[in-house]
């Protein structure tokens, strides 16, 4: 797991500000995360459903076939993920 800022080829690009990128087969930890994003601030949706009906929330993630992400809106989302999970 590693967070880094979003980029114009990201899905989440212009609605969030950073993303946690995880390894194909950390789905146990990109769970964790997800599960632990909703208990901080509720619940979310996927990005591409954030995007077909223009709602802008604190966080949202991706799960495909190539892509694990879990994105923050803002440095305050990231500076509290950075504290819990110590990356």
């Amino acid at each position: 797991m590693k967070y880094k800022k979003t980029s114009k080829q990201m899905k989440g690009y212009g609605l969030f500000k950073y993303c946690i990128q995880f390894g194909w087969s950390d789905s146990q930890g990109f769970s964790d995360v997800r599960t632990w994003c909703w208990e901080q601030w509720g619940p979310s949706n996927e990005v591409d459903l954030c995007l077909d009906i223009g709602i802008n929330p604190k966080w949202g993630w991706v799960y495909d076939r190539y892509t694990k992400r879990v994105y923050l809106e803002d440095d305050a989302q990231l500076s509290r993920f950075i504290m819990k999970w110590k990356i």
